[in-house]
């Protein structure tokens, strides 16, 4: 299993406003129905952009299991907290 960091957004803060799918250079953010949808969790690079851009605060990054992985961004074979038990 791998780990990367990954956005998580607060559906309920999303205003639909575009700032984090504008700033995303690997294209992995959408806005469908004035909500923001992760369309490739495999291509994203981990650069905290779209936390930056989001004007509501809705979205921050985790450390999540992926299956299908590119090796772009900041991928681990283990969860940090694990390392920390």
């Amino acid at each position: 299993m791998k780990y990367k960091f990954l956005p998580v957004f607060d559906i309920d803060k999303c205003s639909g406003c575009r700032a984090c799918a504008d700033v995303c250079r690997a294209g992995s953010l959408s806005i469908i129905d004035e909500i923001v949808r992760f369309q490739n969790p495999a291509a994203c690079l981990s650069e905290q952009r779209c936390v930056n851009a989001c004007p509501m605060g809705g979205i921050r990054m985790e450390w999540l299991p992926i299956e299908e992985c590119s090796l772009r961004g900041l991928v681990l074979d283990y969860k940090p907290e694990m390392a920390m038990q």
